[in-house]
């Protein structure tokens, strides 16, 4: 997958344009589907919305929120692209699911 391409072209953009802070939530809820729609993905879901509640809540206006929101997106597309690497180059060890929420949330400095 060209995680670039679906991150700074689709989901990127489309956090981008909201105009209130509902519509960045609808946005958000849309991209965390994207983003694992696998089953068993439930629990790497809860954690990335909780990511971008813990991350937003202390944003005070929204171009702040939609910035936070970006910074979120940006770290877990290096993750992952950092993990399609890791698989092209032949390591057979599967990253554990939500590494790049982990990682977000970790550089973002939460737990």
């Amino acid at each position: 997958m060209d995680w670039e391409a679906i991150y700074e072209e689709q989901l990127i953009p489309l956090v981008e344009t909201c105009e209130s802070e509902d519509n960045l939530w609808k946005c958000i809820a849309v991209v965390v589907n994207e983003l694992f729609k696998r089953k068993g993905d439930e629990e790497h879901k809860k954690r990335l919305v909780t990511l971008f509640h813990q991350e937003l809540s202390f944003q005070e206006t929204l171009q702040s929120k939609i910035d936070g929101a970006v910074r979120i997106l940006r770290y877990t597309k290096e993750r992952r692209k950092e993990l399609a690497r890791a698989a092209a180059a032949g390591n057979t060890k599967r990253a554990e699911g939500g590494a790049d929420v982990n990682a977000a949330a970790k550089a973002l400095g939460h737990k």
